[in-house]
């Protein structure tokens, strides 16, 4: 196992536009420490990521996007997804 900030910068990313994560309940435990660590490049505009339970997110995460200003914009029965308005490589644009 490695680290999900490693593995972006090992890679040679420059950005990260949207993040799709399903990682059988170990999502507080590799996203939290990424979106705690990561430079704002590497923070995406979008992210997808499989619930908890009905009931909601994991609780770290949720925690992380709220402090980053991601907004929930649309549920599934498994999923959530968030994003984060005026940041990232197309803040601005139309």
């Amino acid at each position: 196992m490695r680290p999900l900030l490693s593995i972006v910068q090992d890679v040679g990313l420059h950005r990260v536009d949207s993040l799709k994560i399903d990682i059988k309940g170990h999502e507080d435990a590799a996203l939290v420490p990424f979106l705690q660590l990561a430079p704002e490049a590497y923070l995406p505009s979008r992210i997808v990521i499989e619930r908890a339970s009905p009931a909601g997110d994991y609780p770290g995460c949720a925690a992380e996007f709220e402090r980053l200003g991601y907004k929930l914009i649309g549920r599934t029965p498994n999923n959530s997804m968030y994003e984060r308005k005026g940041w990232g490589p197309f803040a601005g644009t139309s």
